[in-house]
């Protein structure tokens, strides 16, 4: 098998296409005026399986459950929001409805992107085509600097320049390199869970001496392990269908990729609205 692995990846396909840098419409401007369905580069493994003119019917139809998420998360905003809850013993009422307000407003933003994201990637599993696929990955990279950025507001971090910086790169690496771009997506999702990661560390440190702030900790804890989970997960199958599809045929996996991709956004994004408590708490410090 191990050997079957290793033929497989001198072999297959999707290695070649970071090589044809010559192909115009491949890469470079070219992408985004190609059309033409099938014409993306990247090919998953459900095209490989149902030869189906390039319509990936699993990929299409899954990829509207990564909106259904984003529904979801703007519909708990709106009817069962935890955030009033998570902050009802403070005492600076001004402060509290800002927070809220600010809290609120963001996760209404990250919802509705991801739900672009779903439509985003409908759109391109359904024409495969080069402009498709830019139009997947540059919402994905929207998601990714806005969840970045918003982190960064919880955390009092205001340099506005490395957002404008982090989008030219995942803009100019999208359209030149998209091959790449896959993987910088990747290394920007990872770095995003270790901010996380950081921000739980900070939560943890205030509440030591708090017994409310350390019963959501917890929660925060458990949801973040969770998240880990399935992110890493679904990587997995991610790679797996993306470069071993002739060792899984006639199965292919990037369907639940999807659904496991999607439900992250969601508890990511709903994360978020316990780790405010970082900047609540440090700005009542302050006034002290």
């Amino acid at each position: 098998m191990f050997l079957g692995i290793i033929d497989n990846i001198k072999n297959f396909n999707n290695f070649n296409n970071f090589n044809n840098f010559n192909n115009f419409n491949n890469y470079g401007l070219g992408i985004l005026f190609n059309f033409d369905r099938g014409s993306s580069f990247v090919n998953f493994c459900e095209t490989d399986v149902l030869s189906m003119n390039y319509s990936e019917i699993w990929n299409t139809l899954s990829s509207l459950i990564i909106s259904l998420f984003g529904i979801i998360g703007i519909c708990r905003i709106l009817y069962s929001d935890e955030l009033v809850e998570i902050f009802k013993k403070h005492q600076d009422i001004t402060l509290k409805k800002e927070y809220i307000k600010e809290s609120k407003s963001n996760r209404y933003v990250l919802n509705f992107v991801l739900g672009l994201v779903g439509l985003g990637s409908f759109y391109f599993h359904a024409e495969v085509s080069e402009f498709a696929h830019w139009v997947d990955i540059i919402l994905i990279s929207l998601l990714l600097i806005l969840s970045d950025k918003y982190l960064d507001n919880i955390n009092l971090n205001k340099k506005k320049y490395i957002y404008y910086l982090f989008g030219l790169v995942h803009l100019i690496t999208s359209i030149l390199i998209p091959s790449i771009h896959i993987f910088i997506q990747y290394l920007t999702g990872f770095y995003i869970v270790s901010k996380i990661n950081r921000l739980i560390k900070k939560l943890e440190i205030k509440s030591q001496d708090n017994y409310d702030i350390g019963q959501i900790c917890l929660k925060v804890k458990r949801k973040y392990s969770n998240i880990k989970l399935v992110f890493y997960f679904s990587i997995i199958v991610w790679l797996i269908d993306y470069f071993l599809c002739s060792l899984i045929k006639p199965y292919h996996l990037h369907w639940i990729f999807h659904i496991g991709i999607g439900y992250v956004g969601y508890l990511t994004i709903d994360l978020t609205k316990y780790l405010w408590l970082i900047r609540f708490n440090e700005v009542l410090e302050n006034k002290v």
